[in-house]
């Protein structure tokens, strides 16, 4: 119901089945919290769609690898790691799923502008007609009842946590409030053995979580034992000095590298067990230090060499993985950039632990030019914007996108206006090239 929803409200643009793909996998990530298991519950209907509107198969599993990687930092459920990150860091739940908010959303921009600028490239149009496929996605009534399921639960989640309720608490609320909704739906009222299947797999997923949690209590006691997260931070100052760009880059690669091919939830723990005192040794906030490892430990599901929720997307889409997976890494650059651009403009998370008065001022200029950024790497990804980009002009595009997000005022406003000059400059190429082309066209006899 949700990709058949997500298909009605995008059919009329350009990528269609791609841009439908995005929308659900992230409705569904945010629940399952697994890129492996959102790719194989959506993918399979999504892929061949995005297929037979005429992308290229490889293209087809990367944007469904990537939308559905990213599920896991789209609030408000994000999966365990935020219940986790709760615990850990002692910062309310409400404030974790605000603080993510908006780094999601500029991430879900890129790759709806990623998926356009390659729908242009490959001269695909709108189809309105849902004829063009075999899956039946004729919207009915009761994929509406159906989202009742998914959404009053969570808006049960977040009003309860409004209201000062623990996370438990509104989960336990969430809970009580959808075994009554699920006899909405015709299956449960046939077989309402289901809900009680549903409360056994919930235990035993229960059970793994809480020996997950368990391991952590240990290493955590180990390490506070040796004492290697301080020892690793005298370490890093004495190989980076003050410089924070250098440390996050080092947080970076471990996120990916201890990442790849495991869970999301212990690569972010032992990368901010180890590394966190480090960065925030440097004056980055404990909330901002916890976003920026989680957001790379969710990227590595689609960072080659392991990437694999991309292979999982392969599989689907029947393309090769290892292209399947860089072109997953294309499309979602921009949650490489996201986390370093709220590591300098912190505001952007709209909440911090500190206290500290929020002002609209920054935030506004951020996140202009976070749309401007958004823009420029997106079509020099793909190589695309109104006509195919010379490598000159990707480069062009990268590095000005690069000056946008410097701190110093000067730095960034200069290059948020040459970029937007820029643009409106091959606009106007184009523009004219078409002109003289229909005009070529229509003197011909």
């Amino acid at each position: 119901s949700l990709i058949k929803i997500a298909f009605h409200f995008t059919r009329r643009l350009r990528g269609g089945p791609a841009h439908a793909a995005i929308v659900s996998s992230a409705l569904f990530g945010t629940m399952s919290g697994g890129a492996v298991t959102n790719v194989v519950a959506t993918g399979v209907i999504t892929i061949p769609m995005i297929i037979r509107r005429g992308f290229h198969r490889a293209f087809a599993g990367g944007v469904e690898a990537t939308a559905s990687s990213a599920g896991q930092i789209m609030p408000p459920v994000m999966g365990a790691a935020a219940l986790v990150m709760a615990d850990i860091t002692e910062i309310p739940y409400l404030h974790i799923i605000i603080a993510a908010l908006i780094p999601a959303l500029a991430y879900y921009a890129s790759l709806f502008a990623s998926v356009v600028f390659e729908s242009r490239r490959l001269g695909i149009e709108a189809v309105a007609d849902l004829s063009d496929t075999d899956t039946d996605l004729v919207v009915r009534r009761q994929d509406y009842y159906n989202l009742i399921l998914v959404f009053v639960p969570i808006a049960t989640v977040v009003t309860a946590l409004l209201y000062g309720f623990s996370p438990a608490g509104a989960g336990n609320i969430a809970l009580t409030v959808l075994i009554p909704l699920s006899f909405l739906n015709p299956e449960v009222r046939k077989t309402p053995l289901l809900i009680l299947n549903a409360f056994a797999n919930g235990g035993r997923q229960f059970s793994e979580l809480l020996m997950s949690v368990a391991v952590v209590g240990i290493i955590v006691a180990v390490l506070a034992a040796t004492g290697l997260p301080n020892d690793f931070t005298l370490l890093v100052g004495e190989a980076t000095g003050t410089s924070l760009v250098i440390t996050l880059m080092i947080a970076a690669l471990a996120a990916l590298m201890l990442s790849m091919g495991i869970p999301t939830l212990p690569a972010y723990l032992t990368v901010i067990l180890i590394l966190g005192p480090a960065i925030t040794s440097l004056g980055l906030s404990v909330l901002v230090a916890h976003l920026f490892v989680l957001y790379y430990s969710v990227a590595s599901s689609i960072t080659p060499p392991v990437a694999i929720a991309a292979y999982a997307a392969a599989s689907i889409a029947g393309g090769p993985p290892m292209m399947t997976a860089v072109y997953a890494m294309r499309i979602g650059l921009v949650k490489f950039v996201v986390p370093f651009v709220f590591a300098f403009y912190p505001v952007i998370l709209l909440v911090e632990e500190s206290g500290a008065q929020f002002e609209w001022l920054p935030f506004l200029s951020i996140i202009s030019r976070l749309l401007v950024v958004i823009y420029l790497v997106s079509s020099a990804v793909i190589g695309f914007d109104q006509r195919r980009l010379p490598i000159w002009e990707i480069v062009v595009r990268l590095l000005l996108g690069l000056l946008i997000l410097i701190t110093d005022p000067f730095i960034h406003w200069s290059a948020t206006v040459i970029a937007i000059a820029f643009l409106a400059w091959h606009l106007l190429v184009y523009r004219q090239v078409k002109t003289a082309e229909n005009i070529v066209s229509k003197s011909q006899p």
